[in-house]
């Protein structure tokens, strides 16, 4: 299977301005400004006569409703087993003298021998502490492998676009920065066929020997912005594939591990190695399946040689991870069994919403999730939605490029309509390196589906109103009535 080159994406030391509409690191985090801006909007909203007919029926009026938000990836749940045991776990001797930049050996190998009795079925031990970094969170963890291996960064086209962005400031233990290329993947699941082919193309494009070309994929599991996980037959396929891509780097990223909906088929790239693989690098964290994102603790499982690296990095970047940290990491793998509580309570979330939003064509109808707490849904049948003179306003104060549309004709705007008729919050979500043909002809909003109080009825019964008048009216508004425009667009600015 060939890609497209259109679907590659090079970037070495480019700048990107934070207004651009199609940057879906800068407009996530506008997004979730609109709860900040509410109050304004619903001041004005009597100066404004808005032209679209839309109302919610099971709501007196439109403004009454509370804003449902979903763009925050933050997780809900409370682990019982922290609940009243963080307390004990405080000891004053642990924080009276430094660290080691990896992590206090004796928890090294603590989580070493917790992981062995997870993963590997055999007796011998095949992780030990030498193979264990401790880090500020998976994010922390990424970007120690970011500065410690050379090569050019493969990811999916959809993935967390953290990996990109940090990528374009992290050079490596060489000083040398990361360039950046992308695969058209299935849903974020990359096949070894589609890396090979893109291994390929990097080749021919630096002139090199395939099979000495440096490079990192990473894959997720489960992954962000979708729950998909890769499974011990699919991973198994991908490491035997690329063992003679000797300085090929594979990051599995196992942020979201801890939250699988069905515990018996939660798979990990331990699951599948019998010995270390000097290829293979696994990242953990606390603070997503461990509910801890205060804590910012995180894992490396990789080889003792790239975790020596590290650990010369680490000695002049004084950014691991403290003690307590370590700590709760420790005595978080030693117990498993609150993982059920937590894949559950994500279940009772996701699932609904994913099964609606495949009833109402907005994700594939044979997709299945596997864990995390992420819906990407594409909202291209919105196309053409009249937006009210308040969206406009919206659109205006996030310095959308000028003329402001009156109709929903991007992802951007689908976003802004969604929150103006419905107040939920979703993400608006770009693939990485897309082509533009691509790019104008999805639009995918991100739903997190974290909320400690169920909200995924609410959320159902307001997108199923929303894609009801969407499907039924072809009413289009006038364009806003400029002085009114600008005075509240004053009022905007000044909040």
């Amino acid at each position: 299977m060939q890609l497209k080159t259109s679907n590659s994406l090079k970037i070495n030391n480019q700048s990107h301005d934070n207004t651009d509409p199609t940057s879906s690191m800068s407009w996530g985090r506008k997004m979730q400004k609109l709860n900040q801006i509410k109050p304004i909007i619903q001041e004005q909203s009597s100066h404004i006569e808005n032209k679209n007919t839309f109302s919610l029926n099971y709501s007196q009026t439109h403004n009454a409703l509370r804003i449902i938000d979903c763009s925050l990836g933050m997780p809900g749940h409370r682990c019982a087993r922290h609940g009243s045991h963080l307390k004990d776990l405080i000891d004053i001797n642990d924080f009276e003298s430094y660290t080691d930049p990896l992590g206090k050996s004796e928890y090294r190998q603590a989580v070493a021998d917790a992981l062995n009795n997870r993963h590997f079925s055999s007796t011998a031990n095949i992780l030990n502490g030498n193979n264990i970094a401790f880090t500020n969170g998976a994010t922390g963890g990424f970007r120690n492998v970011l500065q410690a291996v050379p090569g050019t960064l493969i990811i999916p086209d959809l993935c967390y676009p953290g990996y990109s962005a940090m990528a374009k400031i992290i050079p490596d233990f060489n000083r040398n920065f990361h360039e950046i290329t992308s695969i058209k993947s299935d849903r974020g699941l990359p096949t070894a066929e589609l890396i090979i082919s893109q291994l390929d193309k990097i080749a021919f494009m630096q002139n090199k020997d395939v099979k000495k070309l440096q490079t990192i994929v990473v894959l997720t599991s489960p992954g962000n912005p979708i729950g998909r996980s890769f499974n011990k037959q699919e991973l198994n396929i991908i490491f035997k594939a690329l063992e003679s891509y000797s300085n090929t780097k594979i990051v599995v990223d196992e942020t979201y591990h801890a939250i699988s909906f069905n515990d018996e088929e939660k798979n990990s790239a331990l699951d599948v190695i019998d010995l270390i693989n000097p290829q293979i690098i696994v990242l953990r964290s606390l603070s997503k399946g461990f509910s801890l994102p205060g804590i910012r603790g995180g894992l490396i499982v990789a080889d003792s040689c790239l975790i020596e690296k590290i650990q010369t990095l680490q000695f002049n970047n004084v950014v691991h991870a403290n003690c307590f940290s370590q700590k709760l990491m420790v005595d978080s793998l030693k117990d498993y069994h609150y993982e059920k509580d937590a894949g559950q309570f994500y279940k009772d979330r996701v699932l609904p919403f994913h099964n609606f939003c495949k009833e109402n064509n907005l994700v594939p109808k044979d997709e299945t999730l596997q864990g995390g707490f992420f819906v990407l849904s594409d909202f291209i049948t919105m196309q053409g939605n009249a937006l009210s003179e308040k969206a406009q306003v919206i659109l205006q104060s996030f310095n959308y490029p000028n003329p402001i549309p009156t109709q929903v004709t991007d992802v951007i705007t689908a976003a802004v309509d969604l929150f103006d008729k419905t107040k939920i919050i979703a993400v608006p979500w770009f693939r990485e390196g897309c082509s533009e043909e691509l790019k104008n002809s999805e639009y995918l909003l991100r739903f997190a589906l974290v909320h400690t109080e169920n909200k995924t009825d609410d959320l159902i019964e307001r997108l199923k109103e929303y894609i009801e008048f969407s499907n039924t009216t072809s009413e289009s508004i006038s364009e806003s009535d400029s002085s009114d425009n600008e005075t509240i667009s004053k009022k905007l600015k000044a909040a």
